[in-house]
C-alpha cells in the first residue's frame, strides 16, 4: 500500500472521529443515519475524501472507510437522488468517480452499516440481502423529489393526518393507511418503496405525538412554541435541515398536524356524523365512516348502578362495531361519555337499515342515538357517489344534486334512464 493510500485512509478516520465528536459522541449510538443530520459542508468533505481514496486495497479492509461509504450513500440519496435516476447504484458511482462490484458491496456495506453504525440490513422477500435499499433507507426521504412534488406531497400528508384517528380505532395501522393513500396519490414510484412508506408513516406518528405532548393545538404559534420548548425537535425527521426549504416543509407539516388537532378540539356540537363510501379495490363492500364528538350525551330511562358503559354501532338491532368501554358522568337521567375512539370505519351489512350509536350496560342496550344519513337505499332508490381523494363518497339518494364532473350512480333492478335536454 502506498503512502497516499495511508494518508487517504487516515483522512477518513479523522473525519469520522471529528464527525462524532461534533455530536458529543465517541461511538455511534444506533440511531438511523439521517438522524446524525450531516451538514452540507460535511457532506462535501466526505465526498472529496472518498473520491480521493477510490478502490484501494485498504478501503475494503478498513471499517472506518466502510462506515464513511455507507454514510455517504445514505446522505447522497437524501440530497441528490431524483425520481428519474431509477433504483440503482449508477448515479452513486458517477458521484464518487469509482464503482464497486456486487461481491465487493457484499463486504463493504455489512461492515460499514452493521459492524460500525450498528444499523440493520434490509432483505428482499427472497431473503437475499438488499444492499441498495439498506443504505438508501438510512438516508431518509429524497429531498429533491420532495421539492419537485412539494404540493402533492403536502396534500398526501394532509390526507394521512385527516384519517389518522382511524388508525387508533385498530381498523388499520398508520403504515397501512400511508401505503393506501400513496397508491392513490400518483406520486413518483420512489415513494411507494417500502423504505419511503415506513418513513412517511413514522413522520405522521411523530408529528401527532408532538402535537399531543406539547398541546400544540392550544397554542397560537405552534412552531415557535415548540422551538422554545424543544429546539432540536426536527433532528429526528428524515429531511435535510441545513436547507431552508427543508425546515419550512417540516414547519408546514407540523402546522397541518396542529390544525387537524384544533379541528377536533373545536368541534363543540354533540352530533354524530357518518359518510358512506366505496373503494375501487373493494367494489363488493359499502363502508361507513362515523365521526363522534368529544363528548356524547345519552338520555336514560333509568340510572344504572355503574358509570362504565360499552359503546357500539348498531345496524338496526345488530351490532356491527365495538368502540370499547367508556366512563360516564351521570346526572338527571342523562349520561355524558367521552369516547376513546373518535373515528370509526366499518362495513355495512344491510345498508338499508338505520344506524345507531348505543350505550350497552350488562349486555343490554341502555340508550341509543340515531346517526343521521345512516340508511342507504341501495336497490330501492337511485344512490349517488362522488369521487373524492380516491374513493367514491355518498352524495345523495332518490332526488339529489351534485356539482361533481363525474358521479357513480347505483340504480335499482329494472331501472330505466332517460336523458332530458337542457
Amino acid at each position: 500500500m502506498g503512502i497516499s493510500d495511508q494518508l487517504s485512509i487516515s483522512t477518513l478516520s479523522l473525519w469520522l472521529r471529528s464527525f462524532l465528536q461534533r455530536r458529543g459522541l465517541r461511538f455511534p449510538d444506533h440511531r438511523t443515519l439521517y438522524e446524525y443530520q450531516v451538514s452540507s459542508e460535511e457532506y462535501i468533505d466526505l465526498k472529496k475524501a472518498l473520491s480521493a481514496i477510490g478502490k484501494s486495497n485498504r478501503f475494503f479492509k478498513d471499517i472506518d472507510a466502510n462506515a464513511c461509504f455507507t454514510l455517504f450513500c445514505a446522505e447522497w440519496y437524501r440530497r441528490e437522488y431524483e425520481s428519474s435516476f431509477g433504483w440503482s447504484w449508477e448515479r452513486v458511482w458517477c458521484s464518487l468517480k469509482f464503482s464497486l462490484a456486487p461481491s465487493e458491496l457484499a463486504n463493504v456495506v455489512p461492515r460499514g452499516l452493521e459492524s460500525y453504525w450498528n444499523r440493520p440490513l434490509r432483505y428482499y422477500e427472497s431473503e437475499r440481502r438488499n444492499f441498495l435499499g439498506s443504505v438508501f433507507s438510512e438516508g431518509g426521504l429524497p429531498f429533491r423529489v420532495l421539492e419537485q412534488e412539494g404540493s402533492r406531497f403536502q396534500s398526501l400528508f394532509s390526507r394521512i393526518l385527516k384519517e389518522y384517528d382511524c388508525t387508533e380505532s385498530s381498523v388499520c395501522t398508520t403504515r397501512q393507511l400511508t401505503e393506501t393513500l400513496i397508491k392513490r396519490s400518483n406520486l413518483p414510484q420512489v415513494f411507494s418503496e417500502d423504505t419511503s412508506v415506513d418513513l412517511i408513516a413514522t413522520m405522521a406518528d411523530q408529528l401527532v405525538s408532538l402535537v399531543r405532548l406539547y398541546a400544540l393545538d392550544t397554542k397560537e404559534g405552534p412552531v415557535n412554541y415548540l422551538d422554545d420548548k424543544n429546539p432540536r425537535w426536527r433532528d429526528s425527521f428524515p429531511i435535510p435541515l441545513d436547507d431552508t426549504t427543508g425546515s419550512e416543509l417540516l414547519n408546514g407539516l407540523l402546522r397541518s398536524a396542529t390544525d387537524k388537532g384544533m379541528r377536533a378540539q373545536h368541534r363543540t356540537d354533540n352530533s354524530v356524523r357518518c359518510s358512506h363510501f366505496w373503494l375501487e379495490r373493494r367494489p363488493d363492500c359499502l363502508q361507513v365512516e362515523i365521526s363522534l364528538p368529544a363528548e356524547i350525551i345519552f338520555q336514560l330511562s333509568f340510572e344504572p348502578a355503574s358509570c362504565r358503559f360499552e359503546l357500539g354501532i348498531c345496524e338496526g338491532g345488530d351490532q356491527i362495531a365495538s368502540l370499547g368501554a367508556g366512563y360516564a358522568v351521570l346526572e338527571h337521567r342523562s349520561a355524558k361519555v367521552r369516547p376513546r375512539q373518535r373515528l370509526i370505519r366499518c362495513k355495512r351489512r344491510e345498508p338499508g337499515r338505520e344506524l345507531f350509536l348505543v350505550a350497552i350496560y350488562g349486555g343490554l342496550v341502555l340508550a341509543q342515538r340515531p346517526i343521521d344519513n345512516g340508511s342507504v337505499g341501495i336497490n330501492e332508490v337511485p344512490v349517488g357517489f362522488e369521487l373524492r381523494d380516491g374513493r367514491w363518497l355518498w352524495c345523495g339518494q332518490a332526488s339529489f344534486n351534485s356539482k361533481a364532473d363525474e358521479v357513480l350512480l347505483l340504480l335499482p333492478d329494472r331501472s330505466r334512464i332517460e336523458v332530458e335536454s337542457g
